[in-house]
């Protein structure tokens, strides 16, 4: 190769971004985040500080941790997630109601394939607005929204529950974007996905970043995010 290319991983998730950075990198090929990038947008500890005001309040512990600990700082339920995923939106592993079920996660936890090598955060459980009958079994479908940016700038939005029949009107659209312009602002990731979700107050919250490499499209047409990405390259 005569000269670097930068490129896009399309790979998935991984815990070792450092390692598939350098790889390509001996390729000639140049990742569009840094590793820096990677975890800041990934990992919540990371990106929560930044945006501690637009999403619920967050707590993070290296062990898991006691009921006394919990419920010092937060009220039941509380909502329970790895530093940088939940496990296949599995409801028992991530909406906690009282003091016997965060014992059983606790216990769960040791040997969950996705779970056990993350930190372990405690968040705030906000009511959000609902697009389906909540059945007690999965997480409850509420309304949010994916959104895709490049370099500060909106490439692509669409709905995360893909089966389930809402939209967004033009109002709702201008102000979820208003509020998730901060956050992109704040991070300043070149490529970056902050997951969008609207409150039975009608206030947007946002409900998780992570770098935009690993994100599913959801409901974001994926032509169209590609084809604004590279009118901005084009642009810039």
């Amino acid at each position: 190769i005569d000269r670097e290319i930068k490129a896009v991983a399309r790979l998935g998730a991984t815990n070792d971004y450092q390692a598939r950075y350098d790889y390509f990198g001996e390729l000639g090929i140049k990742l569009i985040d840094i590793p820096i990038e990677n975890e800041l947008s990934s990992k919540l500890p990371k990106w929560y500080p930044l945006v501690s005001d637009i999403t619920p309040k967050s707590l993070w512990y290296d062990e898991f941790p006691s009921i006394k600990e919990v419920e010092n700082n937060f009220s039941w339920p509380i909502f329970i997630k790895g530093e940088r995923q939940t496990n296949r939106h599995d409801r028992s592993k991530s909406i906690i109601e009282s003091p016997t079920q965060l014992n059983e996660l606790k216990e769960i936890w040791k040997n969950d394939e996705i779970l056990h090598w993350q930190k372990v955060v405690c968040r705030e459980f906000i009511n959000l607005k609902k697009v389906a009958l909540d059945h007690k079994i999965a997480l409850p479908k509420s309304f949010e929204f994916r959104t895709f940016w490049w370099q500060n700038e909106c490439v692509g939005f669409g709905k995360y529950w893909t089966s389930e029949n809402y939209q967004l009107s033009d109002a709702e659209k201008n102000a979820m974007l208003k509020v998730a312009s901060i956050a992109a602002k704040r991070l300043a990731v070149k490529f970056l996905v902050i997951d969008m979700a609207l409150t039975e107050k009608n206030d947007w919250i946002i409900i998780e970043c992570n770098d935009a490499q690993d994100a599913g499209y959801a409901g974001v047409n994926p032509f169209l995010l590609w084809s604004n990405v590279v009118k901005l390259c084009k642009k810039n």
